[in-house]
Order: C-alpha cells, then structure tokens, then sequence
C-alpha cells in the first residue's frame, strides 16, 4: 500500500524524496469508507484529504431541488478531499462520497497544512496535482460544447472501467443527461 502511494507521488513529482515520504508517513491514516458513506460534505468543513488505494468516490453538488449533480469521479490512484477547506479553513463547496467500499491513505486538515506550509517535496507535489486538476476542470468545461455521444465516449476512454462500476444514473449526471437519454446513447453505440 505504501510502496504505491511513494511510486504515485514519485511518478507526479520526481525530487519528492524518502524523507519527505517519511515525513508524510508519519501523518497518514488509513481509513475505510464504506459503499454509500459520505467522506465528507457540502457546507461542511472538509477534515481529510488523502490517496485513494481502493475504490471508487462521486464528488456532487446538490441544487435547490435536492438532485444531486455529480461533478467528478475518483477511481484508485487519484488524490480527494477539498484543499481550499483543507488549507484555510471554511466550508466545502461540494460533497464526496463512496460508491464502492473504499480505502483512503487520509491527512487529516491539520497534518495536510503542516505538509504543504513545511514540506517543500510536499508542496510542490500538492500545487502539481492542483495544476492537474485545473487542466481537468479546464478540459471539462470545452467538452460541454460537444454532443452527448462524444462526451460519453470521452468518460469511457478516461475511466475503462466505469461501466462496471458506476450506477448508470451517477454517469448521467456526470453527463449532464437523464439516465433514459444514456440508455439511448449506449444502446445506439452497441
């Protein structure tokens, strides 16, 4: 598990070093989120960030209605929690939740600001992912001028595995489509 995790971070940012792994070791918890359980939520303070070893998370919103709009999935491999509440404070602006039995290698607020604020390796490595992450968003916000068939082929090519793990109405929202109109794209790709 923690081979893993120092491999992903080395693959992000190649000077991150052992000591600054160590560093990071001695403020890591595992935790088990269990299938359906919100990691944490909208409006609230967000208390961890962390590494997902295992499983599958939605982060959504939910609009004035009570649907939830999913924005983004986290598969193994990919970083969670929401930095800007994790760093300063205040509330998430978005909810995150297991949609499979999950494992995440968390930090808690307190121990991912000491990391970013007096680790460099760490540092560095946070505002890489960040970058990342923007691109994404970025790349997110040009597809929605794209037809609803491209942009489920692009969540296909992007996530392989998505089809066998995610319920069929989180990737509709995700889509921004009702689950009847993916049915009908899907059924008209196979």
């Amino acid at each position: 598990m923690y081979n893993t995790l120092f491999k992903h971070i080395r693959d992000t940012c190649p000077s991150y070093t052992e000591e600054h792994f160590n560093t990071l070791m001695k403020r890591i918890q595992v935790k088990e989120v269990t299938k359906k359980e919100v990691f944490f939520k909208e409006g609230n303070e967000c208390n961890y960030g962390g590494y997902v070893f295992k499983g599958c998370l939605r982060y959504y919103k939910t609009n004035s209605d009570g649907e939830d709009l999913v924005t983004q999935f986290a598969f193994e491999d990919h970083w969670v929690g929401d930095v800007n509440s994790l760093v300063n404070g205040g509330p998430s602006k978005m909810s995150l939740q297991a949609l499979e039995n999950c494992t995440i290698m968390a930090l808690h607020k307190k121990d991912f600001k000491y990391l970013v604020e007096e680790c460099p390796g760490f540092s560095k490595f946070q505002r890489t992912k960040r970058d990342r992450a923007y691109d994404a968003a970025l790349e997110r916000t040009v597809d929605v001028n794209e037809s609803a068939e491209e942009r489920y082929k692009k969540l296909l090519k992007r996530y392989p595995q998505i089809s066998q793990r995610i319920q069929l109405y989180h990737m509709a929202s995700y889509l921004g489509l009702t689950p009847e109109s993916l049915s009908r794209i899907r059924k008209n790709l196979y």
